[in-house]
């Protein structure tokens, strides 16, 4: 990784991420594997135990993300569009809406919900605009980052 000096402890740190990820990577599944579970245990439960099925099931949803991030040419680019609308929608926008919904909010409450949607608003767009911009930029062949439409060369 570009961000770990390799001059001070720079094998140490990159052997410690690695692990890191080697190790929670398959954990981060667990929602996604525990609510189709009950569809490969219905369908495979005659051929193999279940904690095979868990087992195959979990290690192929880590083989084709591995797979896909291989394969797909700048993902880094592609998991920041998704990430400058999708979380900037949950943190920011979603939360207030649903308080405005679901509550009665004062005046000076309703104020401070409209100013975060808007702040959230702002964010997810201009995060999106950039992003796709980047995408572009990439695709094209250009530099990424900098001016707008792309860094010059």
């Amino acid at each position: 990784s570009s961000g770990i000096n390799a001059e001070y402890g720079g094998i140490i740190a990159i052997v410690s991420v690695a692990l890191c990820v080697y190790f929670t990577y398959p954990i981060m599944f667990y929602i996604p594997i525990e609510a189709m579970l009950p569809f490969f245990l219905d369908l495979l439960s005659t051929f193999l135990s279940p904690y095979s099925i868990h087992f195959w099931l979990r290690t192929t949803f880590v083989l084709v993300t591995c797979f896909l991030a291989i394969v797909i040419p700048h993902v880094d680019l592609f998991i920041a569009l998704i990430g400058a609308f999708a979380c900037t929608a949950l943190a920011l926008i979603f939360p207030p809406i649903a308080y405005l919904l679901l509550f009665k909010p004062t005046r000076w409450e309703k104020a401070f919900c409209y100013f975060i949607l808007a702040f959230g608003i702002i964010g997810a767009v201009s995060g999106t605009f950039f992003a796709s911009k980047d995408i572009v930029c990439a695709l094209s062949g250009l530099p990424v980052g900098g001016s707008f439409p792309c860094k010059e060369l």
